[in-house]
C-alpha cells in the first residue's frame, strides 16, 4: 500500500510538471511581445522596431523616423513638427512596481537568433493550459465610451521614451519612407507574379497615431499624414493585387474600440471592421458584429505601458475582446524548432500576466499555423501572410475557408512556393500594419518569405 501511495504521489508530481511545461510552450507561442535580438543592439517589440546607434541616430521612435528620413530619403521628410518634448522626470513610484512573476517575460519561439530573454521558470501559478473556446470569459457588448479629447491642448502631450501619451492613451508615430515603401510594393507585386492562378490581396493596417489621435493635435506631434501615406503605397501597387485600403473604413469607426490605449495593436472589433471591407472587395458576404459571441478579459496592460510604465496609461486598463462566430474550429501550429502543438482559436487568457492578454487570437506570433472549420468541406483554403496584427484578423476568416494556413514572415523559414502549390489555396492575404513599411529590415523578411 506503501509503494502504491508513493508512486501515486510521483505520478501527479510528474503530471504536473508535465503540464506545466506543456502550458510554458505555449506562452511561448503567444508571449512575442518581449525584447529580443539584443544582440545585434536591437530590440523588437513585435513590429516596433528600435535599432542600433550603428543604424540609427536614436533608439527612441520619433528619433528613428527623422534619423530614418533623413539618412534614407530626402524627400521622406516628416509629415508634422518636433512634437511634444521628451519627459525625462523619474516615473511616479507605483509606475516602477516589479512586475508580477507572470508579467516577466516569455521566450520567443525557438530560433537562431540570440535573445537576453531567459526561458521562465515553472511557477507556482502557471499560466493555465489552453481552454477550448466559449469555456470562459464574458459574453457582453463592448462598453467603451471614446474620451472627449476636444478640449485636450498640446502641454499635455508627453514623449515618454519614443511612445506619445496623451491623458490616458499611448500613440506611435510613424514616417512614410519612399524607398521602403517602394521596396514594400515591389514585394508584394512580385508575390502577385509568382503566383498567377492566386488572387493577392493586400492590407495596410494604419496605426492608432492616423485614426484616433485628436485632429487638432496633430501638428504637435512628429507623425507623417498616414491617409496620404497609404495612398502613396497603393499607387505603387500593381494591378494585379487586391489592395484594399482600410483608412476610411477605421476612421468613419475612430469613436468606438479599435485600438488599445495602453498597446500598439488593434483591437478584435477594430479587426473586423477591415475584415468586413476586405471581404466587401472580394465580394464575400459576412456576418454583423452583433451575430458574433463576445468573450472578454479584462486587465490588459500592453506594449505602450510595458515601455513606457506611465502613471497615466496604469490608471485605464484595456480589455481583449474576442469574436466568436461559433464554428467549429482546430488549430495547431508550429514552432522553428519542429515542435507542433494543439490550441484553441481563441484562448482564455483570464489567469495569463497582465501584458499577454493579446495572446487570446490565433494561439500568437508563430512560424506556421493551420486553422480548420470542421464545418466546412468544400477544399477552401487561404494563405495569410502576417505580423502580430494579423493574430485578431485571421479568426475572421473561418467562416469562409475550410483551411486558413497562416505564415508569419519574421519566422517561416521553409518554402512559400511550395505550401501555395501543396495547399491549393486560391487566396493570399498580406497583412500589415503601416509601420513595418517603413521598415527595411522587415520588408526584407518578408520579401525573403514570400521569394522561398
Amino acid at each position: 500500500m506503501f509503494r502504491k501511495n508513493v508512486l501515486k504521489k510521483r505520478g501527479s508530481k510528474a503530471m504536473a510538471v508535465m503540464l506545466a511545461l506543456s502550458m510554458l510552450a505555449g506562452l511561448a507561442a503567444c508571449g512575442k511581445e518581449e525584447k529580443k535580438e539584443s544582440s545585434s543592439g536591437r530590440f523588437v517589440i513585435a513590429e516596433r522596431e528600435v535599432e542600433s546607434s550603428s543604424e540609427k541616430e536614436s533608439s527612441s521612435r520619433s528619433a528613428e523616423s527623422s534619423a530614418e528620413s533623413t539618412a534614407e530619403s530626402s524627400s521622406a521628410s516628416p509629415e508634422g513638427t518636433t512634437g511634444a518634448p521628451e519627459d525625462t522626470t523619474t516615473p511616479a513610484a507605483d509606475d516602477t512596481t516589479t512586475p508580477d512573476p507572470a508579467d516577466t517575460g516569455t521566450p520567443a519561439p525557438t530560433d537562431t537568433t540570440p535573445t537576453d530573454t531567459p526561458t521562465p521558470e515553472v511557477s507556482e501559478t502557471p499560466t493555465p493550459e489552453p481552454t477550448k473556446s466559449g469555456d470562459s470569459g464574458q459574453t457582453a457588448p463592448s462598453d467603451y465610451k471614446a474620451p472627449d479629447l476636444s478640449g485636450a491642448t498640446k502641454d499635455e502631450i508627453k514623449l515618454i521614451k519614443g511612445i506619445y501619451v496623451l491623458r490616458d492613451t499611448g500613440y506611435e508615430a510613424y514616417t512614410y519612407l519612399e524607398n521602403v515603401a517602394v521596396s514594400y510594393a515591389d514585394t508584394v507585386n512580385a508575390a502577385a507574379k509568382k503566383f498567377p492562378g492566386v488572387r493577392v490581396v493586400n492590407t495596410v493596417i494604419p496605426l492608432s497615431s492616423g485614426i484616433t489621435f485628436p485632429e487638432h493635435l496633430r501638428g504637435n506631434i512628429s507623425s507623417s499624414n498616414q491617409k496620404t501615406s497609404l495612398e502613396k503605397i497603393q499607387a505603387k501597387i500593381s494591378s494585379d493585387v487586391k489592395f484594399v485600403n482600410i483608412f476610411d473604413t477605421m476612421n468613419a469607426h475612430r469613436d468606438e474600440y479599435i485600438y488599445y490605449r495602453t498597446d500598439h495593436h488593434w483591437t478584435g472589433r477594430g479587426a473586423y471592421y477591415a475584415y468586413a471591407e476586405i471581404m466587401k472587395a472580394l465580394g464575400k458576404t459576412t456576418k454583423n458584429l452583433s451575430d458574433y459571441t463576445v468573450k472578454r478579459y479584462d486587465g490588459f496592460y500592453g506594449s505602450f505601458w510595458n515601455d513606457t510604465k506611465s502613471a497615466q496609461l496604469e490608471t485605464n486598463p484595456d480589455y481583449v475582446e474576442c469574436y466568436d462566430s461559433g464554428a467549429s474550429t482546430s488549430l495547431t501550429f508550429t514552432q522553428t524548432d519542429g515542435q507542433t502543438l494543439a490550441w484553441p482559436l481563441f484562448n482564455d487568457v483570464t489567469k495569463y500576466g497582465k501584458t499577454l492578454k493579446y495572446c487570446a487570437y490565433a494561439a500568437g506570433d508563430n512560424p506556421y499555423t493551420v486553422i480548420k472549420n470542421k464545418g466546412l468541406s468544400d477544399g477552401s483554403a487561404c494563405i495569410v501572410v502576417k505580423e502580430s496584427f494579423g493574430n485578431a484578423f485571421v479568426p475572421y476568416l473561418v467562416d469562409h475557408y475550410q483551411t486558413i494556413y497562416e505564415v508569419d514572415y519574421r519566422y517561416y523559414k521553409k518554402s512559400f512556393a511550395e505550401l501555395v502549390k501543396t495547399t491549393g489555396a486560391t487566396e493570399i492575404y498580406i497583412i500589415n500594419n503601416i509601420g513595418m513599411t517603413r521598415s527595411k529590415l522587415l520588408v526584407g523578411k518578408l520579401a525573403a518569405c514570400l521569394a522561398s
